[in-house]
Protein backbone atom coordinates (compact mmCIF):
# COMPACT_ATOMS: atom_id res chain seq x y z
CA UNK A 1 0.00 0.00 0.00
CA UNK A 2 2.79 2.45 0.66
CA UNK A 3 3.93 3.39 -2.90
CA UNK A 4 0.47 4.08 -3.75
CA UNK A 5 0.01 6.37 -1.44
CA UNK A 6 0.82 10.46 -2.25
CA UNK A 7 4.46 11.71 -1.23
CA UNK A 8 5.46 8.04 -0.49
CA UNK A 9 9.03 8.83 -0.06
CA UNK A 10 8.80 11.10 3.02
CA UNK A 11 6.97 8.49 4.43
CA UNK A 12 9.47 5.99 3.70
CA UNK A 13 11.88 8.15 5.30
CA UNK A 14 10.24 8.19 8.04
CA UNK A 15 9.93 4.07 8.19
CA UNK A 16 13.77 4.57 8.18
CA UNK A 17 14.94 1.71 5.89
CA UNK A 18 18.47 1.79 5.96
CA UNK A 19 17.75 0.28 9.85
CA UNK A 20 16.03 -2.52 8.64
CA UNK A 21 17.40 -5.91 8.68
CA UNK A 22 17.98 -7.94 5.16
CA UNK A 23 14.66 -10.42 5.37
CA UNK A 24 12.41 -7.35 4.91
CA UNK A 25 14.08 -6.57 1.77
CA UNK A 26 12.94 -9.08 -1.03
CA UNK A 27 9.20 -8.60 0.09
CA UNK A 28 9.25 -4.75 -0.02
CA UNK A 29 11.43 -4.83 -3.18
CA UNK A 30 8.68 -6.92 -4.65
CA UNK A 31 6.43 -4.63 -3.62
CA UNK A 32 7.85 -1.29 -5.19
CA UNK A 33 8.50 -3.67 -8.39
CA UNK A 34 5.00 -3.87 -9.04
CA UNK A 35 4.19 -0.21 -8.45
CA UNK A 36 7.09 0.51 -10.49
CA UNK A 37 7.78 4.28 -11.88
CA UNK A 38 8.92 6.97 -9.82
CA UNK A 39 8.37 5.22 -6.74
CA UNK A 40 10.67 1.91 -7.31
CA UNK A 41 13.55 3.90 -8.77
CA UNK A 42 13.67 6.20 -5.75
CA UNK A 43 13.56 3.04 -3.77
CA UNK A 44 16.08 1.27 -5.44
CA UNK A 45 18.44 4.45 -5.60
CA UNK A 46 17.95 5.13 -2.49
CA UNK A 47 17.79 2.46 -0.30
CA UNK A 48 18.71 -1.30 -1.84
CA UNK A 49 21.56 -0.16 -3.32
CA UNK A 50 23.18 2.24 -0.34
CA UNK A 51 22.00 -1.31 1.61
CA UNK A 52 23.54 -3.97 -0.38
CA UNK A 53 27.06 -1.82 -0.80
CA UNK A 54 26.74 -1.50 2.99
CA UNK A 55 26.16 -5.02 3.94
CA UNK A 56 28.99 -6.27 1.26
CA UNK A 57 31.49 -3.50 3.17
CA UNK A 58 30.36 -5.16 6.40
CA UNK A 59 30.68 -8.61 5.83
CA UNK A 60 32.99 -9.08 3.16
CA UNK A 61 29.96 -11.03 0.83
CA UNK A 62 26.63 -10.37 0.76
CA UNK A 63 23.44 -12.09 2.67
CA UNK A 64 21.28 -14.12 0.19
CA UNK A 65 17.88 -11.83 1.61
CA UNK A 66 19.42 -9.08 -0.22
CA UNK A 67 20.77 -10.69 -3.71
CA UNK A 68 17.15 -11.95 -3.59
CA UNK A 69 15.41 -8.51 -3.67
CA UNK A 70 17.66 -7.43 -6.44
CA UNK A 71 17.01 -10.44 -8.29
CA UNK A 72 13.09 -8.87 -7.51
CA UNK A 73 14.28 -5.06 -8.73
CA UNK A 74 14.97 -6.61 -12.30
CA UNK A 75 11.32 -6.95 -12.71
CA UNK A 76 11.75 -3.29 -13.35
CA UNK A 77 14.63 -3.42 -15.64
CA UNK A 78 14.72 0.73 -16.83
CA UNK A 79 14.19 1.56 -12.98
CA UNK A 80 16.64 -1.47 -12.14
CA UNK A 81 19.06 -0.14 -14.95
CA UNK A 82 18.83 4.02 -13.85
CA UNK A 83 18.80 3.37 -10.33
CA UNK A 84 21.12 0.07 -9.19
CA UNK A 85 23.17 -0.71 -12.31
CA UNK A 86 24.33 2.75 -13.67
CA UNK A 87 24.98 3.99 -9.75
CA UNK A 88 26.66 1.10 -9.08
CA UNK A 89 29.31 0.73 -11.95
CA UNK A 90 29.93 4.76 -11.58
CA UNK A 91 33.57 6.55 -10.47
CA UNK A 92 31.41 8.78 -7.79
CA UNK A 93 33.12 11.72 -5.79
CA UNK A 94 32.11 12.59 -2.03
CA UNK A 95 33.71 14.44 0.53
CA UNK A 96 34.52 13.49 3.75
CA UNK A 97 31.90 14.16 7.06
CA UNK A 98 34.72 16.28 8.78
CA UNK A 99 35.23 18.55 5.55
CA UNK A 100 32.11 19.32 4.73
CA UNK A 101 31.70 22.88 6.42
CA UNK A 102 34.91 23.99 5.03
CA UNK A 103 35.13 23.24 1.52
CA UNK A 104 38.83 24.73 1.11
CA UNK A 105 40.35 22.20 2.72
CA UNK A 106 38.01 19.41 1.54
CA UNK A 107 39.46 16.57 -0.73
CA UNK A 108 37.59 14.79 -2.97
CA UNK A 109 37.54 11.17 -2.62
CA UNK A 110 36.80 8.66 -5.57
CA UNK A 111 34.53 5.77 -4.63
CA UNK A 112 35.36 2.34 -6.99
CA UNK A 113 33.35 -0.44 -7.56
CA UNK A 114 35.08 -3.30 -5.44
CA UNK A 115 36.08 -6.35 -6.72
CA UNK A 116 33.49 -8.27 -4.73
CA UNK A 117 30.90 -6.17 -5.84
CA UNK A 118 31.96 -6.59 -9.40
CA UNK A 119 31.68 -10.54 -8.56
CA UNK A 120 28.12 -10.09 -6.79
CA UNK A 121 26.84 -7.59 -10.07
CA UNK A 122 28.07 -10.12 -12.60
CA UNK A 123 26.82 -13.30 -10.73
CA UNK A 124 23.34 -11.36 -10.77
CA UNK A 125 23.37 -10.82 -14.33
CA UNK A 126 24.19 -14.23 -15.24
CA UNK A 127 21.69 -15.69 -13.64
CA UNK A 128 18.59 -13.19 -14.06
CA UNK A 129 16.83 -12.17 -17.05
CA UNK A 130 17.28 -8.82 -18.52
CA UNK A 131 15.60 -7.35 -21.43
CA UNK A 132 17.78 -7.41 -25.10
CA UNK A 133 17.30 -3.77 -25.18
CA UNK A 134 18.00 -2.76 -21.50
CA UNK A 135 20.97 -5.18 -21.83
CA UNK A 136 22.08 -3.41 -24.44
CA UNK A 137 21.43 0.02 -22.52
CA UNK A 138 23.73 -1.35 -19.43
CA UNK A 139 26.33 -2.44 -21.83
CA UNK A 140 27.22 0.96 -23.48
CA UNK A 141 26.75 2.48 -20.07
CA UNK A 142 29.85 0.58 -18.51
CA UNK A 143 31.68 0.77 -21.61
CA UNK A 144 31.55 4.62 -21.14
CA UNK A 145 33.84 4.24 -17.71
CA UNK A 146 37.44 3.64 -17.27
CA UNK A 147 38.85 0.14 -17.24
CA UNK A 148 38.89 -1.72 -14.26
CA UNK A 149 38.73 -5.82 -12.86
CA UNK A 150 35.35 -5.81 -11.62
CA UNK A 151 34.12 -3.80 -14.61
CA UNK A 152 35.48 -6.53 -16.67
CA UNK A 153 33.36 -8.90 -15.20
CA UNK A 154 30.22 -7.34 -15.72
CA UNK A 155 30.97 -6.72 -19.33
CA UNK A 156 32.00 -10.42 -19.54
CA UNK A 157 28.58 -11.57 -18.24
CA UNK A 158 26.84 -9.37 -20.12
CA UNK A 159 28.68 -10.74 -23.66
CA UNK A 160 28.45 -14.44 -22.60
CA UNK A 161 24.60 -14.02 -23.08
CA UNK A 162 24.80 -13.15 -26.56
CA UNK A 163 21.95 -10.71 -26.85
CA UNK A 164 20.80 -9.54 -30.03
CA UNK A 165 21.99 -5.98 -29.73
CA UNK A 166 21.38 -2.45 -31.77
CA UNK A 167 24.25 -1.14 -34.07
CA UNK A 168 24.81 1.55 -31.80
CA UNK A 169 25.51 -0.99 -28.82
CA UNK A 170 27.98 -3.25 -30.96
CA UNK A 171 29.76 0.36 -32.43
CA UNK A 172 30.02 1.40 -28.34
CA UNK A 173 31.97 -2.25 -27.64
CA UNK A 174 34.00 -1.67 -30.35
CA UNK A 175 35.52 1.47 -29.52
CA UNK A 176 35.74 0.11 -26.23
CA UNK A 177 37.99 -2.73 -27.28
CA UNK A 178 39.83 -0.97 -29.63
CA UNK A 179 40.60 1.74 -26.71
CA UNK A 180 41.96 -0.54 -25.07
CA UNK A 181 44.09 -2.11 -27.48
CA UNK A 182 45.66 1.50 -28.49
CA UNK A 183 46.28 2.33 -24.72
CA UNK A 184 48.04 -1.13 -24.24
CA UNK A 185 50.10 -0.70 -27.45
CA UNK A 186 51.54 2.81 -26.36
CA UNK A 187 52.59 1.08 -22.57
CA UNK A 188 54.36 -1.33 -24.69
CA UNK A 189 56.09 1.36 -26.90
CA UNK A 190 56.72 3.27 -23.44
CA UNK A 191 58.55 0.27 -21.57
CA UNK A 192 60.29 -0.84 -25.05
CA UNK A 193 61.80 2.38 -25.17
CA UNK A 194 62.54 2.70 -21.83
CA UNK A 195 64.50 -0.91 -21.92
CA UNK A 196 66.61 -0.04 -24.48
CA UNK A 197 68.16 2.68 -22.18
CA UNK A 198 70.57 1.72 -19.06
CA UNK A 199 68.60 2.63 -15.71
CA UNK A 200 70.29 2.06 -12.74
CA UNK A 201 68.60 -0.07 -10.22
CA UNK A 202 67.10 2.53 -8.35
CA UNK A 203 65.56 4.55 -10.91
CA UNK A 204 63.97 1.33 -12.26
CA UNK A 205 62.30 0.68 -8.64
CA UNK A 206 60.95 4.08 -9.40
CA UNK A 207 59.78 4.41 -12.82
CA UNK A 208 56.18 3.31 -13.35
CA UNK A 209 56.48 2.40 -17.47
CA UNK A 210 59.26 -0.34 -16.57
CA UNK A 211 57.36 -3.67 -18.15
CA UNK A 212 58.26 -6.84 -15.44
CA UNK A 213 60.24 -9.31 -17.18
CA UNK A 214 58.62 -13.18 -17.31
CA UNK A 215 59.73 -14.63 -13.67
CA UNK A 216 58.39 -18.51 -14.69
CA UNK A 217 60.36 -20.22 -17.28
CA UNK A 218 57.85 -21.94 -19.06
CA UNK A 219 60.45 -24.08 -21.48
CA UNK A 220 64.00 -24.93 -20.74
CA UNK A 221 66.34 -22.79 -22.79
CA UNK A 222 63.94 -19.85 -21.82
CA UNK A 223 65.49 -15.86 -22.90
CA UNK A 224 64.34 -12.99 -23.68
CA UNK A 225 63.54 -12.69 -27.21
CA UNK A 226 65.07 -8.94 -27.77
CA UNK A 227 68.46 -9.79 -26.24
CA UNK A 228 70.70 -9.74 -29.54
CA UNK A 229 73.99 -10.82 -29.77
CA UNK A 230 77.12 -8.68 -31.15
CA UNK A 231 76.61 -9.75 -34.13
CA UNK A 232 72.61 -8.70 -34.25
CA UNK A 233 73.59 -5.68 -32.63
CA UNK A 234 75.86 -4.91 -35.31
CA UNK A 235 74.09 -6.17 -38.69
CA UNK A 236 70.81 -4.78 -37.37
CA UNK A 237 69.43 -2.22 -35.60
CA UNK A 238 65.90 -3.37 -35.00
CA UNK A 239 65.15 -6.88 -33.71
CA UNK A 240 62.84 -9.43 -35.95
CA UNK A 241 60.30 -10.48 -33.31
CA UNK A 242 59.35 -13.53 -35.29
CA UNK A 243 62.84 -14.53 -35.39
CA UNK A 244 63.48 -14.09 -32.18
CA UNK A 245 60.75 -16.42 -30.62
CA UNK A 246 61.71 -18.88 -33.48
CA UNK A 247 64.65 -18.68 -32.49
CA UNK A 248 63.61 -19.41 -28.89
CA UNK A 249 61.04 -22.33 -30.01
CA UNK A 250 64.02 -23.94 -31.87
CA UNK A 251 66.65 -23.48 -28.68
CA UNK A 252 64.13 -24.98 -26.66
CA UNK A 253 63.94 -28.45 -27.87
CA UNK A 254 60.45 -29.20 -26.90
CA UNK A 255 58.77 -32.51 -28.44
CA UNK A 256 56.46 -32.95 -31.02
CA UNK A 257 53.90 -34.12 -28.68
CA UNK A 258 53.94 -30.93 -26.50
CA UNK A 259 53.60 -28.52 -29.62
CA UNK A 260 49.64 -30.08 -30.26
CA UNK A 261 47.18 -27.33 -29.92
CA UNK A 262 44.80 -27.72 -27.18
CA UNK A 263 41.39 -28.35 -27.68
CA UNK A 264 39.50 -24.98 -27.98
CA UNK A 265 36.23 -26.21 -30.10
CA UNK A 266 33.48 -24.38 -29.78
CA UNK A 267 31.83 -26.86 -31.46
CA UNK A 268 29.13 -28.64 -29.32
CA UNK A 269 29.49 -31.80 -27.30
CA UNK A 270 27.88 -34.22 -29.85
CA UNK A 271 30.19 -33.19 -32.32
CA UNK A 272 33.27 -33.97 -29.88
CA UNK A 273 33.19 -37.25 -30.17
CA UNK A 274 33.53 -37.79 -33.79
CA UNK A 275 37.02 -38.41 -34.69
CA UNK A 276 38.11 -37.94 -38.32
CA UNK A 277 36.68 -34.68 -40.30
CA UNK A 278 35.73 -37.18 -43.44
CA UNK A 279 32.92 -35.93 -45.74
CA UNK A 280 30.51 -37.97 -43.77
CA UNK A 281 31.38 -36.53 -40.66
CA UNK A 282 30.44 -33.07 -41.59
CA UNK A 283 26.89 -34.36 -42.66
CA UNK A 284 24.05 -33.36 -40.45
CA UNK A 285 22.47 -35.72 -38.06
CA UNK A 286 20.34 -33.81 -35.84
CA UNK A 287 18.20 -30.71 -36.51
CA UNK A 288 19.88 -28.47 -34.78
CA UNK A 289 22.69 -28.80 -37.30
CA UNK A 290 20.29 -27.23 -39.76
CA UNK A 291 20.15 -23.67 -38.81
CA UNK A 292 22.53 -20.35 -39.72
CA UNK A 293 24.50 -19.92 -36.53
CA UNK A 294 25.50 -23.50 -36.76
CA UNK A 295 26.81 -23.78 -40.40
CA UNK A 296 28.79 -20.50 -39.68
CA UNK A 297 30.57 -21.93 -36.25
CA UNK A 298 31.47 -24.89 -38.76
CA UNK A 299 32.73 -23.06 -41.30
CA UNK A 300 34.36 -20.90 -39.12
CA UNK A 301 36.46 -24.19 -37.09
CA UNK A 302 36.81 -25.87 -40.36
CA UNK A 303 37.07 -23.34 -43.19
CA UNK A 304 36.14 -25.04 -46.58
CA UNK A 305 36.86 -27.81 -45.58
CA UNK A 306 33.45 -28.25 -44.03
CA UNK A 307 32.07 -28.33 -47.28
CA UNK A 308 29.73 -25.00 -46.38
CA UNK A 309 28.85 -22.42 -48.93
CA UNK A 310 30.22 -18.96 -47.51
CA UNK A 311 27.73 -17.52 -49.70
CA UNK A 312 25.46 -19.07 -47.59
CA UNK A 313 26.30 -17.72 -44.36
CA UNK A 314 24.73 -14.46 -44.89
CA UNK A 315 21.47 -11.94 -44.04
CA UNK A 316 19.30 -11.44 -47.41
CA UNK A 317 18.92 -7.76 -48.02
CA UNK A 318 15.29 -8.42 -47.48
CA UNK A 319 15.75 -9.81 -44.19
CA UNK A 320 18.56 -7.65 -43.14
CA UNK A 321 16.18 -4.83 -43.72
CA UNK A 322 13.09 -6.59 -41.90
CA UNK A 323 15.61 -7.08 -39.13
CA UNK A 324 16.34 -3.24 -39.02
CA UNK A 325 12.79 -2.28 -39.22
CA UNK A 326 11.79 -4.57 -35.95
CA UNK A 327 15.22 -3.27 -34.04
CA UNK A 328 13.88 0.29 -34.62
CA UNK A 329 10.34 -0.22 -33.82
CA UNK A 330 11.29 -2.32 -30.68
CA UNK A 331 14.31 -0.31 -29.25
CA UNK A 332 14.55 3.24 -28.14
CA UNK A 333 18.15 5.00 -28.47
CA UNK A 334 20.48 5.52 -25.68
CA UNK A 335 20.15 9.36 -26.16
CA UNK A 336 16.15 9.03 -25.56
CA UNK A 337 16.93 6.97 -22.28
CA UNK A 338 19.20 9.32 -20.81
CA UNK A 339 16.87 11.93 -21.56
CA UNK A 340 14.03 10.88 -20.05
CA UNK A 341 15.90 10.01 -17.29
CA UNK A 342 16.95 13.36 -16.62
CA UNK A 343 13.84 14.70 -17.07
CA UNK A 344 12.48 12.46 -14.76
CA UNK A 345 15.26 13.60 -11.95
CA UNK A 346 14.24 17.30 -12.93
CA UNK A 347 10.40 16.08 -11.95
CA UNK A 348 11.44 14.63 -9.23
CA UNK A 349 13.43 17.66 -7.93
CA UNK A 350 10.34 19.77 -8.66
CA UNK A 351 7.86 17.82 -6.78
CA UNK A 352 10.15 17.89 -3.94
CA UNK A 353 10.65 21.46 -3.82
CA UNK A 354 6.72 21.89 -3.84
CA UNK A 355 6.31 19.74 -1.41
CA UNK A 356 8.48 21.10 1.13
CA UNK A 357 7.09 24.43 0.31
CA UNK A 358 3.33 22.93 1.19
CA UNK A 359 5.22 21.92 4.41
CA UNK A 360 6.23 25.44 5.54
CA UNK A 361 2.52 26.45 4.15
CA UNK A 362 1.25 24.31 6.53
CA UNK A 363 3.69 24.96 9.78
CA UNK A 364 2.81 28.82 9.01
CA UNK A 365 -0.68 28.20 9.93
CA UNK A 366 -0.18 25.44 12.42
CA UNK A 367 -0.80 28.66 15.53
CA UNK A 368 -4.10 29.52 13.89
CA UNK A 369 -5.35 25.94 13.80
CA UNK A 370 -4.36 25.36 17.03
CA UNK A 371 -6.08 28.46 18.05
CA UNK A 372 -9.53 27.33 16.33
CA UNK A 373 -9.05 23.99 17.97
CA UNK A 374 -8.58 25.23 21.72
CA UNK A 375 -11.82 27.55 21.11
CA UNK A 376 -13.78 24.64 19.81
CA UNK A 377 -12.87 22.32 21.96
CA UNK A 378 -13.70 25.05 24.62
CA UNK A 379 -17.19 25.11 23.31
CA UNK A 380 -18.11 22.11 23.50
CA UNK A 381 -16.95 21.85 27.04
CA UNK A 382 -19.51 24.74 27.55
CA UNK A 383 -22.35 23.03 26.10
CA UNK A 384 -21.71 19.53 27.48
CA UNK A 385 -21.58 21.16 31.12
CA UNK A 386 -24.62 22.96 30.21
CA UNK A 387 -26.23 19.98 29.06
CA UNK A 388 -25.19 18.27 32.45
CA UNK A 389 -26.75 20.82 34.28
CA UNK A 390 -30.05 21.35 33.09
CA UNK A 391 -30.67 17.32 33.44
CA UNK A 392 -29.67 17.76 37.45
CA UNK A 393 -32.65 20.52 37.39
CA UNK A 394 -35.12 18.31 35.32
CA UNK A 395 -34.02 15.24 38.80
CA UNK A 396 -34.54 18.04 41.13
CA UNK A 397 -37.81 18.94 39.95
CA UNK A 398 -38.86 15.30 39.31
CA UNK A 399 -38.21 14.67 43.03
CA UNK A 400 -39.80 17.87 44.22
CA UNK A 401 -42.95 16.67 42.61
CA UNK A 402 -43.13 13.13 43.25
CA UNK A 403 -41.44 13.27 46.62
CA UNK A 404 -38.87 10.17 45.26
CA UNK A 405 -35.90 9.63 43.27
CA UNK A 406 -36.86 9.06 39.68
CA UNK A 407 -34.18 7.47 37.02
CA UNK A 408 -33.75 8.89 34.11
CA UNK A 409 -34.79 6.12 31.88
CA UNK A 410 -38.34 6.07 33.96
CA UNK A 411 -41.26 7.22 31.38
CA UNK A 412 -42.13 9.74 33.95
CA UNK A 413 -38.70 11.13 33.88
CA UNK A 414 -39.32 11.74 30.01
CA UNK A 415 -42.60 12.89 30.38
CA UNK A 416 -41.52 15.42 32.69
CA UNK A 417 -38.88 16.60 30.47
CA UNK A 418 -40.92 16.91 27.65
CA UNK A 419 -43.43 19.21 29.81
CA UNK A 420 -40.16 21.20 31.07
CA UNK A 421 -38.75 21.63 26.92
CA UNK A 422 -42.59 22.85 25.71
CA UNK A 423 -42.68 25.12 28.75
CA UNK A 424 -39.41 26.68 27.57
CA UNK A 425 -40.17 26.92 24.47
CA UNK A 426 -43.34 28.91 24.96
CA UNK A 427 -41.47 31.45 27.13
CA UNK A 428 -38.95 32.02 24.53
CA UNK A 429 -41.35 32.53 21.55
CA UNK A 430 -43.05 34.69 24.66
CA UNK A 431 -40.22 36.95 25.30
CA UNK A 432 -39.69 37.06 21.35
CA UNK A 433 -42.94 38.30 20.65
CA UNK A 434 -42.61 40.90 23.23
CA UNK A 435 -39.14 42.15 22.02
CA UNK A 436 -40.92 42.63 18.63
CA UNK A 437 -43.55 45.03 19.67
CA UNK A 438 -41.56 47.32 22.07
CA UNK A 439 -39.23 47.66 19.28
Amino acid sequence: MLPHLPGCEGLLELLKPMEWTPHVYPRVAKVFASKGHEPALHFYGMYLLPKVKQDIEENRRLCVQLFEALIASMFRPEEFVSGIFLPWIQTTSFIPPFHQFNLELAQFIQSEMSKTEGVILAHLIRKATLKARFASVALALIMEEEFSIPRSMVIESLLAKRYHMPEAALKRVTQYFLRGAAHALCSYRCAKMLRSIKIGPISAQSSPYICPTRAKKYYPGWRVPYSLDDFQNVTRSKPNPYEAWDNEWKAAGLRSRELQPFDISLLPQNLKWRLKPTKEFFQPKFRSELTLDYRRRLFGVYGLASGVDPATLFLEPRTDKFDQAVEEATTRPISEVLEERQRREKEAAEAEEKLMKNIKASLAKMPELLTKFEAQKQKQAELAEAKELKKKEILEEARDRFGYYVSPQDPKFKKLREEIEARQKQMRKEKRKKNQSES
